[in-house]
């Protein structure tokens, strides 16, 4: 039996110098096979590379995009809002320090009349629950929808008219608003007047009134 016939590595070892002619014969052989195999080595190498990279990049650019919606929105934010001008927080400061006084009894109000910005005047209603120390709580309706509102009132007993001052804030928006309540008759019927100036946050400072 030649070695080239051989089957396993039982019958190579038998064959005395089998090893070494297998060797020679097929060296070139082996050589080739292990180079092939080198190149998909490298190749799987480079794909597990490219994937790494590109999941890397992917993060990376997730990352950055949102990083830049961030700032948008920050950008966005600070021209739909922003904070308050120094000009309106001086009426919020005149609103913590009013002492609040409900020396007429007020515990209910739903007001509408108009308010005036931007040379527009629109339509506006107020609904206020004054609690008998004077801080009321409610909702004020008009063109930019529904605001929430916390305020005061300092209105002495005997007196026609006091002060009052509140904050309306929605989404992205606060305004401030000082002013003077009085009462007054009006179809023959005791009826409440407000009449105050604001200002707000829309558009970086927005000023108007409200009667």
């Amino acid at each position: 039996q030649s070695c080239d016939q051989c089957a396993d590595d039982a019958c190579v070892r038998s064959i005395s110098g089998c090893d070494y002619f297998l060797s020679d014969l097929y060296g070139d052989c082996m050589q080739k096979t292990n180079l092939i195999g080198d190149i998909l080595d490298a190749l799987v190498a480079s794909l597990f590379i490219c994937c790494c990279c590109g999941f890397l990049f992917k993060d990376c650019m997730t990352s950055c995009c949102k990083h830049r919606y961030q700032r948008f929105q920050n950008s966005e934010a600070a021209s739909f809002g922003g904070a308050p001008s120094p000009a309106q927080q001086h009426l919020l400061a005149e609103r913590f320090g009013l002492m609040n006084r409900n020396g007429v009894g007020l515990s209910f109000l739903d007001l509408v009349g108009t308010y005036t910005e931007m040379f527009q005047t629109l339509d506006t209603s107020y609904t206020l629950h004054i609690s008998p120390e004077g801080e009321f709580t409610g909702t004020c309706t008009d063109a930019d929808g529904i605001q929430q509102i916390v305020g005061k009132i300092n209105w002495t007993a005997g007196q026609r008219t006091g002060q009052i001052a509140w904050q309306e804030t929605r989404p992205g928006v606060q305004t401030d608003a000082l002013g003077e309540i009085s009462q007054g008759v009006w179809g023959g019927q005791t009826v409440v007047y407000v009449n105050a100036e604001y200002i707000s946050t829309y558009n970086g400072e927005t000023r108007g009134t409200i009667s």
